[in-house]
């Protein structure tokens, strides 16, 4: 869980900067092309977007396969102030864009 929330941190943080340039934009009359938003995608990917999505898909994992140490993550999650909520919602769109593949 200390790598989901670790990841997820810096993810929001580039997050925020992009909205930000997004805004400055918009606000100077410019539009945003697929070159911004691969370049933009990009930098989420190196500020740890594919981490956060591999950590929460292997805990997504072992937690659909029953494996008898998920029951010792409960209350780790719950001292961190968030839910497994938080680990899904991170996961919907990497699940999302895998099935538009096939």
């Amino acid at each position: 869980m200390e790598l989901h929330f670790k990841y997820l941190d810096k993810v929001r943080v580039i997050d925020t900067e992009i909205e930000r340039e997004k805004h400055r934009l918009k606000m100077r009359g410019e539009e945003m092309d697929e070159d911004m938003e691969d370049e933009f995608y990009i930098r989420r990917l190196d500020a740890g977007l594919f981490t956060l999505q591999l950590v929460d898909y292997v805990m997504l994992e072992i937690s659909a396969t029953g494996a008898s140490t998920v029951s010792h993550s409960g209350p780790p999650v719950r001292t961190c102030g968030s839910h497994f909520k938080s680990v899904t919602s991170q996961c919907c769109p990497l699940c999302n864009a895998l099935q538009a593949r096939e």
